[in-house]
């Protein structure tokens, strides 16, 4: 990895004169796969930008829970008593990010973004933003500004159309776009674009009007729901006051019961967890309203690049609006202490096994067998419940539907959810998992009567620790009461929605997509035929689902001609639609036909669908990928060929992974053992394989 990456910032001092006063700065350079930075430093001017020192800093290094720390930590203005940084590199799956410094009494913000790979024209700038700009006005007597509301760009130049605040001016005519693709206005404003080309940062670098503000401006994005907003947000937090600006960093909690808490970052991290503000959150479009719990105060912030960027438009306090400035970015929070990065199921030798990759970097293997309990039927499932970070198993029984838990003493233990919920009945196969938006586990199948039945947390606990469970026939308790026939499934996938559907998908007999679905709202579960009621052709087999951030169903499958087809939905469309992805290689050429024993898909950090699946013919392991910050086309790679020469070939696949330690894998069996196929963002471009039955270590 060599990435391109920019950072424009304002400080905020005094003069010689004890007078406040301002700087703008950029940096523009590039990051490599150990994330050691290089690059070049410039600062405001009285005509234009003047070169700085070079990249004030040698590398960063990413922490688990969102941040980066610089080596040696410095901002523009000189060693910090205080600094933290919200991670920007958008192959990690993140938008933008700032780093925020505390020299005592002087105070700087800069905001970062990774670039794109390609040098941006006109035409990608192009466009109808939210933006959020704040600086200082150095004209008589010295005073702050903030501003936000809508940005174009667009005809040779940006245009601003406030809502709130003090806009110095209207716009300003595009003077040049550099090779770097670095736009640059007749005001000398400084602008760049990150790769996914959503979302903008840009800096005022010439004091010769007497005006200097750094901004961000970003494509408005709307959730489906206010569910897919929970979450934590760190912030780089400005306000105008009088002839200065207050400076500050805070994390946003947007909770899952729709109250908002916001905290001092500084002393969060140092485990004071006092809240200094409190009160109830909504969504509305593409706008976050947070409501003071005790006033009328509120405070507008808009949702850019998936849910995963925050940028401030307003605070309303005493019914007077304020402008305000922020930039926030959502906590991605990767496992800690000893949680697994990811865990899978596997069976050798006839007997099942739990894999689990921790976060030591070391895989260990578990026989459920040698835990206890019944002896296992049919399929095994496994999961790392967020809830607690434990690692969960569910298996198919004779005796009934079997849950297994791993301690965090990694102990296992186990309980009969049949025998322990009255009126239940075992599964008998078809096992599945399915997590819902709100954490809730779901486990799905057939049970011996052929009725189909979830077994799924209550959200409350049971006597002596462990979640509690309940059971639902869906088939006596919904299809049959609304003259509606269970499916006659071979192979189920499922896979609940960010607006809280669930959804048990498979094929029948025919090789048509059956769907048994559940939403918010609906008395009782019904089914659909895909496949029929939107044309589309027979599976035979290889059935896999992928969701996306923005909301689109992926079901995946292989027809008897051994093609690609998905059929697929988009919130925008409301209807599905079947494409054969082995028709649109590249936009021209064709795919790999494959067999339809299995297939496996999984989605990046960064928005990239892959589905790995086994050519018809070679037996070679290819993936077919798309990603939003290519060409929008669908490509295929051979990884049999893109691995070292010698790595076995797998013979079948369990699954595809993309973890939260950044690694993309696709995971299967190669004669007797489990073998990984991975690349992983800080080991270069190359895939590797693992022999996982060989490596990992063996747990009583």
């Amino acid at each position: 990895m060599l990435a391109l990456f920019a950072g424009t910032g304002l400080v905020i001092g005094q003069d010689a004169m004890l007078r406040p006063s301002a700087v703008t700065f950029a940096g523009e350079g590039t990051i490599d796969s150990s994330l050691a930075t290089s690059g070049s430093g410039y600062r405001s001017g009285e005509d234009d930008r003047e070169a700085a020192d070079d990249l004030w800093y040698d590398s960063i290094t990413e922490l688990a829970d969102g941040r980066f720390t610089r080596d040696p930590d410095r901002g523009f203005y000189g060693d910090p008593g205080e600094s933290n940084g919200a991670r920007y590199m958008n192959d990690r799956g993140y938008p933008a990010g700032w780093y925020f410094a505390n020299y005592g009494g002087t105070q700087e913000v800069e905001l970062l973004v990774e670039r794109p790979a390609f040098a941006p024209g006109e035409f990608d700038f192009e466009g109808t933003y939210r933006y959020n700009l704040i600086g200082m006005k150095h004209e008589g007597v010295h005073s702050s500004y903030a501003a936000a509301g809508g940005m174009e760009i667009d005809n040779d130049q940006v245009s601003y159309d406030e809502s709130i605040g003090d806009q110095p001016y209207d716009g300003s005519f595009i003077s040049s776009i550099n090779g770097d693709g670095v736009l640059k206005t007749s005001r000398d404003e400084y602008m760049y674009l990150n790769a996914t080309g959503n979302t903008v940062i840009f800096a005022d670098m010439s004091s010769g009007d007497n005006l200097l503000h750094v901004g961000v401006a970003t494509r408005a994005h709307t959730p489906q729901n206010q569910q897919a907003m929970i979450g934590k947000y760190m912030l780089a937090w400005g306000v105008p006051s009088g002839n200065s600006i207050e400076f500050s960093q805070l994390l946003l909690d947007l909770e899952s019961d729709g109250d908002y808490k916001f905290y001092d970052l500084d002393k969060y991290d140092s485990g004071d967890f006092e809240v200094i503000e409190r009160g109830f959150w909504s969504v509305s479009g593409s706008t976050v309203v947070l409501d003071h719990e005790e006033t009328n105060d509120e405070i507008r912030l808009t949702i850019g690049e998936n849910g995963k960027l925050l940028i401030a438009m307003q605070a309303r306090s005493n019914n007077i609006a304020r402008p305000i400035f922020a930039m926030g970015t959502r906590v991605n929070t990767l496992p800690g202490g000893d949680k697994a990065y990811f865990s899978l199921d596997a069976v050798e030798d006839a007997r099942s096994k739990v894999y689990q990759l921790e976060t030591d970097g070391n895989w260990y293997r578990t026989d459920l067998q040698d835990q206890g309990g019944p002896a296992i039927t049919g399929p095994v499932v496994t999961w790392v419940d967020a809830k607690d970070n434990l690692t969960y198993a569910a298996s198919v029984t004779a005796s009934g539907t079997t849950l297994y838990t791993q301690s965090a003493e990694k102990l296992w233990s186990f309980r009969n959810l049949t025998t322990e919920l009255a009126g239940s009945t075992r599964i008998a196969g078809e096992l599945c998992v399915m997590e819902g938006p709100d954490g809730t586990i779901h486990l799905t199948g057939i049970d011996q009567n052929g009725d189909l039945v979830r077994y799924y947390q209550t959200g409350g606990t049971v006597a002596g620790g462990g979640f509690a469970w309940a059971f639902e026939n869906i088939t006596t308790t919904s299809l049959e009461p609304n003259g509606l026939s269970t499916p006659a499934f071979d192979g189920l996938v499922t896979f609940a929605t960010s607006w809280g559907a669930l959804n048990i998908a498979g094929l029948d007999a025919s090789g048509d997509v059956q769907a048994v679905w559940w939403a918010p709202g609906m008395p009782a579960w019904t089914t659909n035929n895909l496949s029929e009621e939107y044309g589309s052709d027979p599976l035979e087999g290889g059935l896999t689902v992928w969701l996306t951030e923005w909301d689109a169903i992926n079901i995946g499958g292989v027809s008897s001609a051994g093609e690609l087809l998905v059929t697929w939905w988009v919130p925008q469309n409301g209807f599905w639609i079947q494409s054969n992805l082995t028709e649109v290689i590249d936009g021209d050429s064709t795919g790999p036909l494959l067999e339809g024993i299995s297939t496996a898909s999984f989605v990046s950090e960064w928005g990239a669908m892959n589905i790995a699946g086994i050519e018809r013919g070679t037996g070679r392991t290819v993936v077919y990928w798309w990603t939003p910050q290519s060409d929008q086309l669908w490509h295929v790679v051979d990884m049999t060929a893109a691995l070292p020469q010698g790595t076995p070939q797998l013979t079948t696949l369990l699954e595809g992974i993309a973890s939260s330690d950044t690694s993309l894998n696709v995971i299967g069996m190669s004669g007797t053992h489990v073998y990984r196929y991975y690349w992983r963002n800080d080991l270069g471009t190359g895939w590797h394989g693992q022999d996982l039955t060989v490596v990992a270590t063996e747990r009583g």
